[in-house]
């Protein structure tokens, strides 16, 4: 199959500071969007810092082959990359980011994936959500606390359960999605 890779960002209508990066590697076929809390001091700063962790990695992973990358521990690596510049760069505060990442390898798109910033397949006319939400609203729904017709805080639908940057144990979501010629990903 042939891959075709594009990425931009922008501030939006809302904020006066754009927290969004992302990377766009269209060699080794890896993706990333991280979007900086809003809610937190310097989400841009995390994001930031999230992508030039991705871009090291590549580096040093080039030298080795793709094959058996333990996705867990590289998740943990980034929180805690997180943290650390927290620490650092941000004077002690807490600051966070999502991350939304794939890799496209033996024609399957591998998923690494903590907070809301979706990855979607276009397939045939129709659009999949690959991701799940890190939300209040998604906990409050998987844990029978309110019904899937039910309307929930407006809130709830913005309110990270996971992100980058917490010193709690993470929990991201890891999957591979099959792809097919035609097939494409937002």
């Amino acid at each position: 199959m042939n891959f075709t890779a594009a990425g931009e960002t922008h501030v939006g209508l809302v904020r006066k500071k754009n927290e969004d990066s992302f990377y766009c590697d269209a060699k080794d076929l890896i993706f990333a969007v991280a979007d900086g809390l809003g809610g937190l001091p310097f989400g841009d700063l995390a994001s930031k810092a999230v992508v030039q962790y991705l871009q090291l990695w590549v580096t040093a992973r080039r030298k080795e082959n793709w094959e058996g990358i333990d996705w867990p521990t590289f998740m943990k690596e980034m929180n805690h990359q997180v943290v650390m510049t927290g620490q650092i760069s941000a004077h002690g505060l807490g600051i966070g980011t999502t991350l939304s990442m794939g890799m496209i390898r033996n024609n399957a798109l591998e998923i690494s994936h903590i907070g809301d910033s979706r990855i979607y397949l276009l397939r045939n006319g129709d659009w999949k959500q690959l991701t799940t939400d890190h939300t209040l609203e998604t906990f409050a729904r998987e844990q029978n606390q309110v019904s899937e017709s039910s309307e929930v805080p407006e809130h709830y639908k913005h309110t990270l359960t996971q992100c980058l940057g917490q010193r709690e144990l993470i929990r991201p979501q890891f999957t591979e999605v099959s792809l097919e010629k035609g097939d494409r990903l937002l």
